[in-house]
């Protein structure tokens, strides 16, 4: 319907509008002046965050019923979230500004049409007029304003979110920000950048905002004239409270009980897209590390799924079953399968392995990764990898994907090998190393390394021995680890190390 109104009929478990069952006059009191201001401004993350800024009405049901593909949210500020195409990887900072101009409530209670007559069958009330009707609705004006970053891998979307941290935007709140600071990140960021917004409820001379003055503009909005008022909100009130109310409600109230947002199917729906959310983000995880498939981790992870999904159908079911038939009552399954993994999935942990040392002891003892828990939590990874060698490995340098660089061994020894780089997607297949006696002294030393990427290219360097003093051989995608770094001992040349692995115990 396109108008919502006072008397009108809505079905709280559906969250759908329906026909008015009330006669006129309706009685009511309008409330004006001094309408309440809210102000927000929020870097968002996922699109749960942009509808729970945006106050989607219903917006925890509807955020729910839709994963399960059953709602049809259909609301200018649903309209304007689709025509921001938020994807997995983008990021937006969103500012959202309502002013109250006024309430209207029924002061009476409303008599029914003379053409709704009871006692009828509740399933057809129900069906033409819902379960509720509109008490109040509270109506002003309202401002969304948002910039999409569209980040195109989880890599990137790091990246950025650091950015905005760094640069003040993340956690700050819309009076610390100004446009200006605003436009200056927006300008030096490496990514396509989009500019959506939506005005409501004010004079058509009031000028639309550009993307350069988006904050000031939401600042000054309480100053703006309200001249064509919106519905901000409603409230809602059973037909049951109602004197003139004579149909027997069943299990219709049993129903709606189970439905609502305190109830048995909004937790369990909670819970099960909680658990979902949690599985993704762990397969991503495990994507951007290349150790997904065929790994124990990733075999567990498709087994929750599975559940998810089986789950996601009976809870559909549950639903399907309340559209089909208002006075049938609803009962809870006994079990849901995809939440007796749900502590299992949640206490996954990501385990360190460092291999058997190799080498000489001589040298200073230096290590990037301090923890192997923390580093993978921070979502670390290696994007390049170089050396310095002839003889024996004089130097090896480490890229990490934030800037940081571990360099061990001497500063200029030997030859420097090209720079090898990691595309998103890529890995580590192999690494080899061999240790052995060189030099004046014969003191043992890594005498030669070499790293091979899962695309088949590969630098090395140092001598390779035949029969070797020390010799190691590593494949983490075949072992499903991931190559976080070395431990490593060195002065002049490296005298010895120890590689380090992680991988997720589920």
């Amino acid at each position: 319907m396109a108008t919502l109104a006072l008397g009108q009929g809505y079905d709280k478990v559906l969250k759908a509008e329906r026909r008015s069952a009330m006669g006129s006059p309706i009685h009511y009191t309008t409330e004006t002046g001094g309408g309440a201001v809210e102000l927000h401004c929020r870097v968002c993350e996922s699109v749960d965050q942009v509808k729970s800024l945006l106050q989607l009405a219903d917006y925890s049901h509807l955020t729910l019923v839709d994963f399960l593909g059953v709602a049809d949210i259909s609301s200018d500020k649903a309209k304007l979230l689709a025509s921001m195409h938020l994807t997995t990887y983008s990021v937006s900072l969103v500012v959202y500004v309502s002013h109250v101009s006024a309430i209207e409530t029924l002061t009476d209670d409303p008599s029914f049409r003379t053409d709704v007559q009871f006692p009828m069958p509740m399933a057809d009330f129900v069906k033409a007029h819902g379960d509720s009707f509109v008490k109040a609705l509270v109506t002003g004006a309202d401002y969304v304003g948002s910039f999409t970053y569209y980040t195109q891998t989880a890599r990137e979307k790091r990246s950025l979110t650091a950015q905005m941290k760094a640069a003040g935007l993340c956690g700050s709140s819309v009076w610390a920000m100004n446009d200006k600071k605003l436009q200056e990140f927006n300008n030096s960021v490496k990514v396509q950048v989009g500019f959506h917004q939506r005005l409501r409820g004010v004079s058509a001379a009031t000028p639309i905002p550009k993307p350069s003055n988006m904050l000031g503009f939401a600042l000054d909005f309480p100053t703006f004239t309200i001249d064509s008022p919106v519905i901000l909100r409603r409230e809602l009130l059973g037909y049951e409270d109602l004197p003139s109310f004579r149909a027997a409600l069943g299990a219709l109230d049993r129903n709606r009980y189970m439905f609502s947002e305190d109830a048995d199917f909004m937790g369990l729906l909670a819970q099960v897209k909680s658990l979902n959310c949690y599985v993704e983000d762990l397969r991503e995880t495990l994507q951007t590390y290349g150790l997904y498939k065929g790994s124990e981790a990733g075999k567990r992870l498709d087994q929750v799924t599975a559940a998810v999904e089986a789950d996601s159908a009976t809870l559909r079911k549950m639903l399907q079953e309340y559209k089909e038939d208002v006075m049938k009552e609803v009962k809870r399954p006994a079990k849901f399968l995809s939440l007796s993994y749900a502590s299992r999935v949640r206490s996954a942990s990501w385990t360190q392995h460092k291999t058997k040392y190799l080498g000489g002891m001589g040298g200073a003892s230096h290590a990037y990764v301090k923890n192997v828990g923390d580093f993978m939590s921070s979502h670390r990874t290696i994007v390049a990898v170089a050396m310095r060698a002839e003889g024996c490995v004089d130097q090896i340098s480490i890229y990490y994907d934030n800037g940081d660089q571990f360099v061990c061994g001497g500063p200029a020894g030997g030859q420097a090998s090209p720079v090898l780089y990691l595309d998103d997607g890529v890995h580590f297949s192999e690494i080899c190393i061999q240790a052995n006696r060189w030099g004046e002294h014969k003191h043992v030393y890594i005498s030669y390394l070499q790293f091979t990427l899962t695309n088949g290219i590969s630098i090395a360097g140092g001598s390779r021995h035949s029969s070797p003093h020390q010799e190691a051989i590593y494949t983490p995608c075949q072992d499903y680890h991931y190559f976080c770094g070395f431990d490593v001992k060195s002065g002049k040349y490296v005298d010895g190390l120890r590689a380090i692995f992680a991988k997720l115990v589920i």
